[in-house]
């Protein structure tokens, strides 16, 4: 596990850093997207009472969350085809732009109508960054197991080192200046845009715009992905992936509804949400020691269902709360490791193709549990649709991973008889 202490080495004459050995523009790119995250990230934990404020009730709060799904859904597989075939730079900086317009939007605008464009290009902006530099940067390394580790690792930490940043400072502004915390978003919006503009290296097929036959190889590769065993691998983990949604979509659309409800104050949600991310790192670093660990699918989604059996159960605050911030560590470990097998399973000509693929995929998931969720709350309270549905997502997960797992046991022993 790389330990961010060694990220102060001394950058050396060919470009890179003493501990952790990957290149200057990767780390570039670290910056730029950090900076990025924390204005996105600013505004979110006190989302749900900036929403309630411009006339929207938490049902309405989910249905904004569809549109943003919903464009996330149109936008990601064309917007990965755009990638591969045009320029990732040239893609990842228009998301950061549309993403800047979207919380203008919220900022300047009010009502339902209004926050549904909102979110809808909010959507469209976070299809254009994935699967975009990211995976650039991944497909150089990923031949290196050692730099594909450290890189994996700090994709997901970098995140969340700058999203504990902005939910702290979060927590301080909400009540000094309120919503205009969009306006420091846009600052530094801007200044993510520039440094891209400068820093990131010009991603181009070949070299050249317009690459013809990237449209062929993908439509090659997606074909015989269906006919190889390890196409039919990556198929199964995109199922799982888009299962994952059943238990992250309602876990961070309705934990400020839950929190509201039990009675506390939206300026302490920063706090909250800044406990998410160092669970989340602490995530990371717990996968790291129990990759290798055999069938560590079933042994997490067994440790979800009892914690959800607990807080359904729990009349009082405190075990509500132990429950919210275990599950999010259970979570993550579990989709670090489909993750993992995912990117490693992806051509690499058209890995931002496939990966958007996989992308709207786990989107429509999403799209349907959001929907679903904006209808349980007409007749039901945030605690009981988010807990039943994540215990919905342990037991149908848990079926599908089992399953292989079963035929395979049930394989050796016939073997063994036979011997």
């Amino acid at each position: 596990m790389i330990q961010y202490a060694s990220t102060h080495g001394k950058l050396q004459g060919h470009g890179k850093l003493e501990g952790l050995n990957l290149s200057k523009d990767i780390w570039q790119f670290f910056v730029v997207s950090g900076i990025s995250n924390f204005a996105i990230v600013l505004p979110k934990a006190v989302l749900t009472p900036v929403l309630v404020a411009r006339g929207l009730s938490f049902s309405d709060v989910l249905i904004v969350q569809t549109a943003f799904m919903a464009a996330i859904l149109l936008c990601e597989i064309p917007s990965g085809y755009l990638a591969d075939r045009y320029s990732r730079k040239a893609v990842y900086l228009i998301s950061i732009v549309v993403t800047g317009a979207a919380y203008m939007l919220v900022y300047w605008g009010y009502g339902l109508s209004l926050m549904i464009l909102a979110w809808a290009l909010y959507g469209a902006g976070s299809a254009l960054r994935s699967c975009t530099m990211d995976f650039y940067f991944m497909a150089k390394v990923r031949g290196d197991a050692k730099k594909y580790k450290q890189y994996f690792v700090l994709s997901r930490n970098i995140p969340l080192i700058s999203s504990i940043a902005a939910a702290a400072l979060t927590s301080i502004l909400f009540l000094n200046i309120g919503d205009a915390l969009y306006l420091v978003s846009l600052a530094l919006f801007i200044l993510s845009l520039l440094l891209g503009a400068i820093f990131l290296p010009s991603v181009r097929k070949d070299g050249t715009p317009g690459d013809a036959r990237s449209r062929s190889i993908l439509v090659d590769s997606w074909r015989s992905l269906r006919k190889r065993a390890s196409g039919a691998s990556m198929l199964y983990l995109i199922a799982i992936l888009c299962l994952t949604q059943i238990a992250f979509t309602p876990f961070y659309q309705l934990w400020q509804m839950v929190l509201l409800e039990r009675g506390i104050e939206p300026y302490l949600f920063g706090a909250f949400f800044i406990v998410f991310q160092v669970i989340n790192i602490a995530a990371n670093w717990l996968f790291s020691k129990l990759t290798l660990l055999h069938n560590l699918e079933l042994y997490l989604l067994v440790l979800l269902l009892l914690i959800t059996i607990i807080a359904l159960s729990a009349n009082s605050t405190l075990p509500l709360l132990g429950s919210i911030f275990v599950l999010p560590l259970l979570l993550y470990c579990f989709n670090n490791r489909i993750e993992m097998d995912l990117e490693k399973s992806l051509p690499e000509g058209v890995m931002s193709s496939l990966g958007s693929i996989a992308g709207a995929a786990s989107g429509a998931s999403s799209l349907l549990v959001l929907s679903l969720n904006a209808w349980m709350l007409n007749f039901l309270e945030p605690q009981t649709v988010m807990f039943t549905t994540i215990m919905a997502f342990s037991l149908i997960t848990g079926t599908v991973v089992f399953i292989p797992v079963f035929q395979k046991r049930a394989k050796l022993h016939r073997t063994d008889a036979i011997i």
